[in-house]
């Protein structure tokens, strides 16, 4: 699969990743650089990239956190990515390192879970209890729809790290 961003629009950008709508879904393609060690690293983002899927493939087993975790669409191998002007930027990604998940529609923006506004709600409490019982992290993760108990979904969770 090839990424073109003059027609797959970039959705979202962090230090490790960049985030690209697709059709009706996310694809998070991870960066292959710049290299600060020891995370930020070729072998840091492949090992990221692991621990969230692994994070994302628990979370789904769990009843409750299931419901509140965007949908998991599994790994994709991406061929190339195609920057605004056509040239083709993909030794800026780890191709082998994509995945795809559920695409939140325009006005469903996330916060991050330890923002002021969203860590004192119960169910974001419990929410974190329960991933932390599983191994999986969420000290750098988002939720969207965060004050509703029902539709709260996490992103960005990962198995804890050994660093």
């Amino acid at each position: 699969m090839t990424i073109d961003i003059r027609r797959n629009r970039l959705v979202g950008s962090g230090v490790y990743a960049d985030v690209f709508a697709v059709a009706n879904r996310a694809y998070k393609l991870f960066k292959s650089g710049p290299e600060i060690p020891p995370r930020q690293t070729k072998e840091g983002r492949r090992r990221i990239f692991n621990w969230q899927c692994e994070a994302f493939r628990i979370a789904a087993g769990d009843p409750w956190l299931g419901r509140h975790i965007a949908q998991f669409h599994g790994v994709c191998l991406i061929s190339d990515v195609i920057d605004s002007t056509g040239v083709s930027v993909r030794s800026s990604y780890l191709l082998d390192c994509c995945y795809v998940m559920e695409l939140f529609g325009p006005g469903e923006n996330d916060s991050k879970v330890t923002a002021e506004w969203v860590e004192g709600h119960d169910h974001i409490v419990k929410a974190r209890r329960q991933f932390n019982e599983l191994g999986i992290s969420t000290h750098d993760s988002s939720v969207f729809e965060h004050g509703d108990p029902e539709r709260f979904k996490f992103i960005d969770i990962e198995m804890r790290d050994c660093y």
